[in-house]
């Protein structure tokens, strides 16, 4: 997509709120599309100006009237509009934080936006199937990792018996982490040399235990390191409808480090996971104590499932897949 005189494609990607979300949906296909030549602006300020000579609006997760009548004066110029979203709003639980902010008149407020976009897109079939009632025009594309802030190399395995087990995540998390607190506790029981980190989460959602560790939250520039100091990442998930929606980006996330993992055995890790080979699937207390264990007595199981995983990781590298982008878009056939 391009004017007579061949200028690129003006591409804005608007955003609510700077939130972890906002770096998988919106910078890291912004950064793609930068590097590929086109004229990208990732912005959290609202500009009418942007009717003028925007060809692709992304809005992630809007629900103000002021974005509702943007989308439909681009859409009025013939460009093109696309909503965007990695979570089912509209089915979060009391405990989550988020619940009180997404009350109903801004639930009712996004939907219309949704309704009025040209596109949405979105990372997983669930969500496929939540939106598509409301705009019947709805393209999965998944997250990917972007190829910057991630090495290019998987991590040693540590072989001693000094290992960090770790999960990292937002507060929303609270009940996955505290539905395995007891599993985590009697590994550390087990095991005098392992400690469990915990990056944005409070200790005081599992049982105590004096090898717990609170790390403080990094800025994402930061995000991998924080990581590469893990040995094993764990990722619970209740299985309710909102988890079931989600995606697989935990276990991305550790797969590029080159951690072995064990995920809760929820959809989102379900079609990733290769249970067994690339991580390990748990559905209840005895599956978490039984490959927590395994991970931890055995080095060389730990390195075989690591390099199977970072093997997978590596084909959802923004790079390998920004064409899926620029095809949703309509800036390619």
């Amino acid at each position: 997509m391009s004017d007579p005189l061949g200028r690129p494609a003006k591409i804005v990607f608007f955003v609510e709120s700077w939130m972890a979300v906002t770096w998988y949906r919106c910078n890291t296909p912004a950064l793609a599309l930068n590097d590929l030549g086109y004229n990208v602006t990732l912005t959290d300020t609202f500009d009418a100006g942007w009717i003028d000579d925007c060809d692709v609006l992304v809005v992630e997760r809007p629900w103000r009237p002021e974005v509702l009548h943007l989308v439909m004066a681009v859409n009025a110029r013939g460009g093109m509009t696309v909503f965007d979203t990695d979570d089912d709003y509209w089915t979060l639980h009391p405990e989550n934080p988020a619940y009180e902010f997404w009350d109903a008149e801004r639930l009712a407020g996004m939907k219309q936006i949704v309704h009025a976009c040209k596109l949405v897109t979105t990372t997983t079939p669930e969500l496929v199937e939540v939106l598509r009632p409301m705009n019947k025009n709805v393209r999965m594309l998944p997250n990917m990792l972007p190829d910057a802030y991630w090495p290019q190399e998987r991590k040693p395995i540590n072989e001693s018996d000094s290992l960090v087990i770790g999960w990292a995540g937002s507060p929303g998390h609270q009940p996955d982490v505290r539905m395995i607190g007891p599993a985590l506790v009697q590994i550390l029981d087990e095991f005098p040399a392992v400690e469990l980190h915990l990056a944005g989460a409070n200790a005081g959602w599992i049982p105590p235990h004096s090898r717990v560790v609170e790390v403080a939250p990094v800025e994402l520039d930061a995000y991998a390191g924080l990581l590469a100091g893990f040995d094993i990442g764990i990722a619970p998930l209740i299985d309710n409808r909102f988890n079931r929606a989600k995606s697989d980006l935990k276990f991305l996330e550790y797969s590029t480090i080159g951690i072995p993992s064990v995920l809760s055995r929820v959809s989102p890790y379900t079609r990733s996971v290769k249970h067994g080979e690339n991580g390990y699937l748990a559905v209840n207390t005895k599956d978490w104590l039984k490959y927590l264990r395994a991970l931890v007595r055995d080095p060389v199981l730990r390195e075989d499932m690591a390099s199977r995983a970072w093997t997978y990781a590596r084909t959802r590298m923004m790079s390998n897949n920004v064409d899926k982008w620029l095809r949703a878009y309509g800036l390619t056939d």
